[in-house]
């Protein structure tokens, strides 16, 4: 049902523009690196909650592997896009990571907020391992990466600091604003 909002709503507001927009689902049964299926992405990932993180990477490995996008907007399915107001103000253009910004300082990240929401009884038990302090955008309310910040957070994913960070992430927010921060890209202020 929110997908055929977003149908009925924001995303017509963008296709009239001339805006391509996608719905990513996880699909373990996706072949190679995924399909596209007229505005529905299937990532041969899961689905499950605890692996948005591994879900959210993948798409911007599609992004990069399969489009010209300078930017891409992560937006979650429950929230909307004021496509105007967005639009209007293309001040993002101009920088690499923008998004509301969230802090976790020392003490501060709750490494259990997944467990209840997770289906499988590793990530139902697991703690949340990533680093503080940490400032980054919210997924939620969504996040905006330039080409060169996917880039660049791709090419961390094959260091170590790269692997250790995905290794033990939950909260796929902070995981692509830890990796970002990793590779230099701060999130912008000005938005």
């Amino acid at each position: 049902s929110r997908v055929r909002r977003i149908r009925e709503t924001w995303a017509r507001d963008l296709s009239a523009r001339g805006v391509p927009w996608l719905v990513v689902v996880g699909d373990p049964q996706a072949p190679g690196d995924g399909v596209l299926e007229g505005d529905v992405l299937r990532l041969p990932v899961s689905d499950a909650y605890e692996a948005l993180p591994f879900k959210s990477l993948a798409l911007l490995r599609w992004v990069a592997a399969h489009s010209d996008a300078a930017h891409l907007l992560k937006i979650d399915d429950d929230c909307h896009l004021a496509v105007d107001a967005f639009l209007a103000q293309p001040a993002w253009l101009a920088h690499h990571y923008v998004g509301r910004r969230l802090h976790r300082g020392p003490g501060g990240t709750d490494r259990l907020w997944h467990q209840d929401r997770s289906s499988t009884p590793l990530a139902a038990s697991a703690v949340d391992k990533s680093p503080e302090p940490s400032t980054y955008a919210d997924g939620g309310s969504g996040y905006l990466l330039s080409r060169c910040a996917m880039a660049r957070l791709l090419t961390l994913l094959d260091t170590d600091a790269g692997a250790r960070l995905t290794r033990s992430a939950y909260m796929e927010d902070k995981l692509v604003g830890d990796l970002l921060a990793l590779g230099g890209f701060m999130r912008s202020e000005e938005h």
